[in-house]
């Protein structure tokens, strides 16, 4: 069972998740407007339902019961079934983890939304605004937010009463270690499946068990994670150039000016072999 899989609740990290204040803007952005609206697009439905549960490790039945009280259109039916199908435990797992980074690239590419409901990040550009801690300190200052450590003996609570952009502060990250959170989460399930009842649910390709009145069992579509017994999780969603720090144009003058004729090198060169003229 799903209990097998997350032990105890962390109230500050719910809390956080609720209101928008995890340090990672695109999340923040989505619960703001959840609690302001009553309503976000499904895309970033699916960005904070997999952040709760992926990467704060909490159950994902607090989820569902923050969207059956907060959401306008919430259906009883729909919102559990598709939060049991995210927490690892529906009979339709998700085969995709939504990045809280990376997913800006096909939802908020520019930033506009996360400027929209988180405020204090407005003046950052579109390189640095869904992942403000990797911006220069001379760029933090110029856009007038600075990063603050939150919560039990911290100098400021993770609260909007001191936080914001009446403020000119943002939460530093709740998780800073994204991939090593994700992988917890992996072993959890890897684990229960490894049990003595879990072993007992498992198809011989894999998939789980759902059992059914009358000795009778359904096939559970499960993740490919766990179906195929990964060591590492393999649904991963990739960054693209601009929220790539391997691959970002640097800061500096100089060094941009040689990223960018590295590209355009890279261009001509990927042209010319293919065939195509080069124009310019």
């Amino acid at each position: 069972g799903h209990s097998g899989i997350v032990n105890g609740l962390d109230q500050s990290k719910l809390r956080a998740w609720q209101m928008g204040l995890t340090g990672y803007p695109l999340v923040d952005a989505a619960m703001r407007q959840l609690w302001a609206w009553g309503w976000m697009p499904n895309y970033l439905r699916h960005v904070v339902a997999g952040f709760l549960i992926e990467y704060l490790g909490l159950d994902w039945r607090h989820g569902e019961a923050w969207f059956h009280d907060t959401l306008v259109d919430a259906d009883v039916a729909i919102n559990a079934f598709m939060w049991q199908n995210g927490g690892h435990s529906g009979p339709d797992q998700w085969n995709f983890v939504m990045h809280p980074v990376y997913a800006a690239k096909s939802c908020d590419p520019e930033g506009d939304f996360v400027r929209m409901w988180c405020p204090e990040l407005a003046k950052l550009p579109a390189e640095f605004i869904h992942n403000p801690w990797e911006a220069p300190t001379t760029m933090l200052a110029a856009s007038g937010c600075k990063l603050v450590a939150c919560g039990p003996g911290r100098k400021y609570p993770r609260s909007h009463s001191c936080l914001g952009v009446a403020h000119g502060r943002y939460p530093q990250r709740m998780v800073i270690d994204l991939e090593a959170a994700r992988q917890r989460m992996h072993d959890a399930v890897i684990a229960v499946r490894k049990s003595e009842l879990g072993r007992s649910l498992i198809l011989p390709d894999g998939n789980e068990a759902l059992p059914l009145p009358g000795g009778r069992f359904a096939r559970v579509i499960t993740r490919r994670d766990w179906r195929d017994d990964e060591k590492t999780p393999v649904t991963q969603q990739t960054p693209d150039e601009t929220r790539d720090r391997t691959r970002r144009a640097p800061q500096d003058t100089m060094r941009r000016a040689l990223h960018e004729e590295s590209a355009v090198h890279d261009q001509r060169a990927e042209e010319s072999s293919s065939g195509l003229a080069v124009i310019g």
